[in-house]
């Protein structure tokens, strides 16, 4: 017999019973969400169904209930691919002043599982008639709605945008085809973790420090021009972010983060950030940052030691670690497992992949530019300090103008006077 294949599960997250434009009239979210859910389910690959769509109208609580929000709650842990539907209103809520149900499905899958949350937006004009409610005046009319847009706001993770229930349809399909292609591609991915006996993990295994470190630096240079289009001038990269010129500084670490003398064949490059942004002066870039591929782990504690203190922004992302120092806004990437070729650029994949699900990027760029004028005018402040004209040495006596400090006669000494 042959064995069941497991389902993919998606979870249509989503206002009920809000009306939206429809050819003819209006239609609720609930008719669009269940022939969405009879469409994918019906859906076939290689002559089967792949898809398991749930919604809450299954969830078989009444609205306010706990065990319909728990159940929502469990639903977004167990779906592979969430698809967030946003119509301005947040949702019913447990209690006045708390969040809505829909504003907490979608904080928890951005939260824990944010490669699997896709998103959503509704645009129409609101109309009395149809009983049709504008999303951009309806996330203003309480609180709870305004935290919700607050919060998306600040995700910036809208990834395509309807007006009606036709358009609605369009985009939760392709979001869940697109959602599913890179299901198998992370699978890909993720298939292969682990396995540095074999092949060309083998091979960098066997290579010195000096060697490894190279090859190490030379995968992040490659995917860093290939796909990234950064510029490589003045030992660095100069890299476009957000329109920005920002210099990345790449530094290979050819063992664990906790070896020192792996450590040591880096040190502490942010010491040298001047040297970096002269080198690269003609480009007017910001920064630098730097970009720290590790052969294999390092952890928290090892960034912070790096660093030098414990006041720091730090995150672990899927790449490793990435830290800022809010005071001379240094910052730097830490990757981990770069074991051969391909695990450096999927590291390298994987942080700026981050970079814009979390849209650090501008973030980034902010830094980057505050750190370059912070350089510049130490820069300029030990230019004049080596222009200063060097002291007179002081005479033998003492310093000039001054008579030296008579020297106190010894015990010895006086006792010699007095027999004299």
């Amino acid at each position: 017999m042959a064995t069941p294949l497991r389902k993919i599960r998606v979870m249509l997250s989503s206002r009920n019973k809000d009306l939206i434009p429809a050819e003819g009239g209006s239609t609720s979210l609930e008719a669009v969400r269940k022939d969405l859910q009879a469409a994918l389910q019906n859906e076939t690959f290689c002559g089967r169904q792949l898809l398991e769509v749930w919604i809450n109208e299954e969830a078989g609580a009444a609205d306010g209930t706990g065990d319909a929000w728990d159940q929502c709650m469990g639903q977004v842990d167990e779906a592979d691919l969430v698809v967030v539907i946003y119509n301005g209103h947040a949702g019913w809520s447990r209690e006045p002043g708390g969040i809505g149900i829909c504003h907490a499905e979608f904080q928890r899958a951005w939260s824990r599982f944010p490669s699997k949350l896709r998103l959503i937006g509704l645009r129409f004009g609101s109309d009395g008639k149809l009983q049709l409610r504008n999303p951009e005046e309806l996330c203003k009319e309480t609180g709870t709605n305004r935290l919700f847009r607050a919060e998306l706001d600040r995700a910036g993770l809208f990834q395509a945008f309807a007006s009606d229930d036709r358009t609605l349809k369009e985009a939760v399909l392709l979001a869940v085809a697109g959602g599913v292609t890179e299901l198998v591609r992370l699978s890909a991915r993720e298939g292969r973790k682990g396995k540095y006996y074999l092949g060309s993990p083998l091979n960098w295994s066997r290579l010195n420090y000096a060697q490894r470190k190279e090859e190490i630096e030379q995968s992040v240079k490659a995917f860093l021009q290939a796909a990234k289009g950064a510029d490589p001038a003045g030992g660095s990269h100069v890299l476009e972010m957000e329109a920005q010129r920002v210099i990345l500084q790449v530094h290979g670490i050819p063992s664990g983060f906790g070896v020192a003398e792996a450590r040591e064949l880096v040190g502490r490059p942010y010491l040298r950030d001047c040297e970096t942004l002269a080198a690269n002066a003609a480009h007017s870039p910001s920064g630098p940052v730097h970009l720290l591929a590790c052969h294999k782990r390092c952890t928290e504690s090892q960034v912070i030691k790096f660093m030098g203190h414990p006041d720091l922004f730090i995150v672990q992302a899927p790449f490793g670690y990435f830290v800022a120092d809010p005071a001379s806004f240094i910052q730097a990437f830490f990757l981990m497992d770069c074991r051969d070729d391909v695990s450096t650029r999927l590291a390298c994949q994987r942080l700026f992949d981050w970079i814009e699900q979390a849209g650090e990027g501008s973030r980034i760029v902010a830094r980057a530019g505050s750190r370059a004028r912070i350089l510049r005018a130490m820069a300029a402040e030990r230019d004049r300090n080596e222009t200063l004209p060097t002291p007179m040495p002081a005479a033998a006596g003492g310093m000039p103008g001054r008579q030296a400090p008579k020297r106190r006669s010894s015990r010895k000494e006086r006792g010699a006077q007095d027999a004299e």
